[in-house]
């Protein structure tokens, strides 16, 4: 009778949990709606460059070769977002 009873608490518990992250998750998506406009695309797409390379950066250790190859783009024009951007140039690659 106690694991029976301590089952139905679970069930409840999660039930609450999920309601609780169900809620959060509509939360989420309206603030998405309100922010999506308040940024300038440009902004955003910066934004977006910056992190995706700093991102293919450290997979790649640091080597721009293969950073460039992750983001499909040529070094070259790696090169130039990261002057661009201001990222720390560690060596010639």
């Amino acid at each position: 009778m106690d694991n029976l009873k301590t089952l139905e608490q679970n069930i409840q518990r999660n039930r609450e949990e999920q309601d609780a992250l169900w809620k959060i998750c509509g939360e989420l998506a309206e603030y998405h709606e309100e922010l999506e406009y308040e940024i300038a695309l440009a902004d955003e797409v910066e934004m977006l460059e910056r992190e995706r390379i700093s991102n293919a950066l450290a997979k790649a250790q640091g080597n721009q070769t293969h950073a460039a190859k992750l983001l499909k783009i040529g070094r070259t024009n790696l090169i130039a977002k990261m002057k661009k951007y201001n990222f720390p140039f560690t060596s010639c690659q």
